[in-house]
């Protein structure tokens, strides 16, 4: 198991969420605080996903982010087509932190590419 996994498996309350959205062109989400982490994955098109702070990541295909202090956030759809991505989160039980999750950026960019972490 990498450690990302064994983070959020020790700290996740309930079973995760997953869903597959698609975004039509001028397609726009806010998105509120939440108690536990997001993530999302781009499947086609691309998605941006903008933080309060103005930390900006844009979704290409195979790319994913995660938002491991449910910070809210907006998604746009950054394409003039059709976006599609996945959408999930992680209800997570703070009062049992890990350390991992301590120091990571309330926005985590993990993007696409051959033989890039080959454990997650």
């Amino acid at each position: 198991m990498d450690v990302l996994s064994d983070a959020i498996g020790t700290m996740r309350v309930g079973r995760p969420s997953l869903s597959l959205e698609a975004a039509h062109s001028s397609w726009e989400k806010e998105v509120q605080t939440f108690q536990g982490a997001w993530f999302y994955a781009g499947t086609t098109g691309r998605i941006r996903v903008t933080t309060p702070d103005e930390a900006v990541i844009t979704l290409q295909p195979g790319d994913a982010v995660l938002l491991p202090h449910g910070t809210a956030h907006t998604l746009v759809n950054a394409t003039d087509g059709t976006a599609q991505f996945l959408s999930g989160a992680y209800r997570l039980e703070r009062a049992r932190p890990h350390p991992l999750f301590q120091d990571l950026a309330d926005l985590v960019s993990l993007p696409a590419g051959p033989d890039r972490y080959p454990g997650l």
